[in-house]
């Protein structure tokens, strides 16, 4: 059994409009990973393999990356304002942490390869699924594709929380 969380900065603006931003994290035997791609300077396309602020932090505890997730990585106001928690069944620790790792390669791109896609990879690898057309299981992650803006997407999972920071 394992925990894969969503997190959320409400403000975050993209050509002037907020559309907030997500993180992740999960579960792994008794440690907790989290992380997310922050593309601090706003970029509106970073190529692949160019720094895309993605990171990454595995620590003891819970409580642990919930402090970590409320750090300003970048000293850039860049904190996290709230979680949601979902239970996995059997979660797949080493896909999500390969895809964990993988992110600050990918690049950047406003629309299809941005903080939303990344943690949706991050999440789907650890074995959350997603919604099928009617909604099922009604746990499972929103679309990305009728729920484009991350604040949007994290609204419209209907998993426990919002849990503020």
């Amino acid at each position: 059994m394992g925990a894969a969380y969503i997190f959320v900065r409400w403000k975050n603006p993209v050509a002037g409009v907020d559309v907030g931003h997500v993180g992740w994290g999960f579960e792994m035997d008794g440690q907790f990973c989290c992380g997310g791609t922050e593309n601090v300077k706003g970029d509106l396309v970073i190529p692949p393999g160019k720094p895309n602020n993605a990171w990454l932090k595995v620590v003891n505890m819970e409580q642990d990356m919930l402090e970590e997730m409320r750090q300003d990585h970048f000293a850039q106001g860049n904190r996290y304002d709230a979680y949601k928690c979902v239970s996995i069944q059997n979660p797949n620790i080493d896909g999500a942490l390969s895809e964990a790792r993988a992110n600050k390669n990918k690049g950047f791109i406003g629309v299809g390869n941005n903080c939303l896609d990344h943690a949706c990879s991050v999440l789907e690898k650890y074995g959350v699924p997603w919604h099928d057309h009617q909604g099922k299981p009604a746990w499972g992650m929103p679309w990305k594709q009728t729920n484009p803006k991350p604040n949007d997407w994290f609204n419209a999972w209907k998993v426990t929380g919002p849990h503020n920071l």
